[in-house]
């Protein structure tokens, strides 16, 4: 009977949405609804005071180059992180943008492998998104390209980051006719996620069967 209250565990975790398991969140676009808009030129402005359970170290870090469209906006609320141009009469229409949290000298030092992650998903709402770069002590980086299901799989990263302690991480956008995307987050690799769950919800059966 034990063994098949535990099957019917790994059974339920298995019909689940991955998703929903999630492993390290980098940021939920909810938290501190936010619009910074670029005129002209060069542009940063930092978001502090953030609730880090839900933006990885409790800061946004915003910045505009020189180059592109006369106005530039990223906008940040609802779940997601929106980019857009306004251009001058016969002017360009392309963005240059870099949304980034933490940094060398206030590290964020978390594990994205933590728990089984084994990627990075951001849900891609419109638009090509933009690079991800990560950067670990010592001046070593990685990047990587979202796939058309919005992962970045760690062993497909270019670079020497070590993963198990980052310092910051950054999307940045290059020569972009603007995008939008839905909250970043490390994902465990499914295999893990069951057995995992899958165990701490056999045990629970089993020890409620046990109490009566």
């Amino acid at each position: 009977m034990r063994v098949l209250i535990f099957s019917a565990a790994v059974l339920a975790v298995c019909s689940r949405p991955t998703l929903a398991l999630a492993g390290v969140l980098i940021d939920d676009f909810s938290e501190g609804p936010i619009t910074v808009t670029r005129t002209g030129g060069a542009y940063s402005e930092s978001q502090t005071g953030l609730e880090a359970s839900r933006v990885t170290g409790g800061e946004r870090q915003f910045a505009f180059d020189q180059f592109g469209a006369e106005v530039q906006t990223a906008t940040v609320g609802g779940g997601t992180l929106q980019l857009t141009s306004t251009p001058a009469p016969g002017g360009s229409t392309l963005v240059y943008f870099e949304l980034m949290w933490g940094s060398d000298t206030e590290p964020l030092g978390i594990d994205l492998k933590a728990d089984g992650g084994n990627r990075l998903h951001a849900d891609i709402v419109a638009g090509y998104p933009p690079r991800l770069y990560l950067g670990s002590p010592g001046g070593l980086e990685s990047r990587g390209d979202f796939d058309a299901n919005g992962d970045i799989f760690f062993a497909d990263l270019l670079g020497s980051a070590d993963l198990s302690n980052v310092s910051w991480i950054s999307l940045a956008t290059g020569r972009s006719l603007g995008y939008e995307i839905g909250a970043l987050q490390v994902v465990p690799e499914p295999a893990t996620l069951v057995l995992t769950t899958a165990a701490v919800a056999g045990v629970a059966l089993w020890r409620r069967r046990d109490r009566r």
